[in-house]
């Protein structure tokens, strides 16, 4: 599998360095992507879909078709309420308890994107990074009380590399800003994490956990925003 990725990279420099860039040039990007699992993080924890948003900037290398920068995004695969009546002993009351799986991820970026004539731009983009990822809750009496208590109750973290392609339009009416399509593959190292069904319950009102543990493997299409800085 690699060699296709090498020869396709070593493509695009090849031939990128022999078409026009932009000098010294500098983007910001906000993404949405509706990450999906797969692979073996789908075997062992199902299909969990992960909405995330994110934001990125990019320097180019002056005369070449290179950019190098750095990415940070947030998102939430799972949520779940759950109603307890033993959260002070001797008190009957409900309480709500809201657990939230969160993951983040900050890496740098290496892209290759040549200037082709037209408003398409064909690149293709590595990451290298951290994620990390945590199960926050939150107590309350009802839906709109201040919590009760609150904190991380589970938390693991992992490297992780990603590997992606995609397409910048820029129509010269849009001046600085540019529509962003790319698909994304995310794996990482085996990491411990939580799902929305794996908090169980004894009769007494205890709660355990049981983490599943396997790589993250992500398939991630997403849309962005960028807008050219000078």
């Amino acid at each position: 599998m690699r060699s296709p990725v090498l020869f396709s990279l070593f493509l695009l420099i090849f031939f990128g360095c022999r078409l026009p860039s932009h000098a010294q040039d500098f983007y910001f990007g906000a993404t949405l992507s509706p990450s999906i699992s797969h692979g073996k993080m789908k075997k062992d924890a199902g299909t969990l879909i992960l909405p995330s948003l994110g934001i990125d900037i990019l320097y180019q290398i002056p005369e070449t078709p290179i950019f190098i920068g750095s990415a940070l995004s947030y998102g939430q695969y799972g949520t779940k309420l759950t109603i307890d009546h033993e959260i002070i002993d001797g008190v009957e009351q409900s309480w709500r308890i809201r657990r939230n799986n969160n993951l983040v991820t900050l890496s740098g970026i290496v892209r290759v994107m040549p200037a082709l004539p037209g408003i398409v731009r064909p690149f293709i983009e590595g990451q290298l990074g951290g994620l990390h990822t945590y199960t926050r809750s939150k107590v309350r009496e009802d839906r709109f009380s201040e919590p009760y208590s609150e904190g991380t109750e589970f938390y693991d973290w992992a490297e992780f590399w990603q590997f992606g392609a995609g397409m910048v339009l820029t129509p010269e009416s849009w001046g600085r800003l540019s529509l962003e399509l790319r698909m994304d593959y995310l794996h990482s190292a085996i990491t411990e994490y939580l799902t929305s069904k794996d908090t169980s319950y004894d009769s007494e009102g205890a709660y355990f956990f049981h983490p599943r543990r396997s790589p993250f493997e992500l398939l991630r299409p997403g849309i962005a925003v960028r807008i050219l800085l000078d």
